[in-house]
This record gives C-alpha cells, sequence and structure tokens, in this order.
C-alpha cells in the first residue's frame, strides 16, 4: 500500500519536471540526479490557525532568542 503511494508520488514529481524548459532544467541540479527538493508553503499545508501561530508567535521568539545567544557569543569569544 505505502510501495504504491511512493511510486504515484515519484509519478506526480517527474511529471511536473517534464513542463520545464532547457534553461530551468540547467539551473536545476537536482533533476539531473532525480532528488526533488519543494519548499514547503505552510499556509497551504496546514490549517491557517497553525501558520498564525508558527509565524506570529514562534517565529518572533526564536529570532530574539537567536539574536541574544549570538551577542553572548561574540562577547565571550
Amino acid at each position: 500500500m505505502d510501495e504504491d503511494r511512493i511510486v504515484n508520488e515519484t509519478e506526480i514529481l517527474l511529471a511536473m519536471t517534464d513542463n520545464c524548459t532547457d534553461d530551468e532544467a540547467f539551473l536545476n541540479f537536482s533533476k539531473e540526479v532525480g532528488l526533488f527538493y519543494s519548499q514547503m508553503n505552510i499556509s497551504r499545508e496546514f490549517p491557517l490557525l497553525y501558520a498564525q501561530t508558527l509565524y506570529g508567535i514562534f517565529m518572533p521568539v526564536l529570532i530574539v532568542i537567536t539574536i541574544v545567544v549570538n551577542t553572548l557569543i561574540v562577547l565571550v569569544l
């Protein structure tokens, strides 16, 4: 059952790369080796409530923590 799902997802990803131009294929090195990377748009993948919580509350706190910790590291070094 899971193998069928993996095969279907692979076919979908391969079909998505068929409609790119030669320039896009040249710039997309992952196409040559068969690796596919996609960015996750959290507002499309999950309910908007989770996206607002993640970007509105968690990310600003994480940025402040990162800045404070990096400042302390620079001061110590």
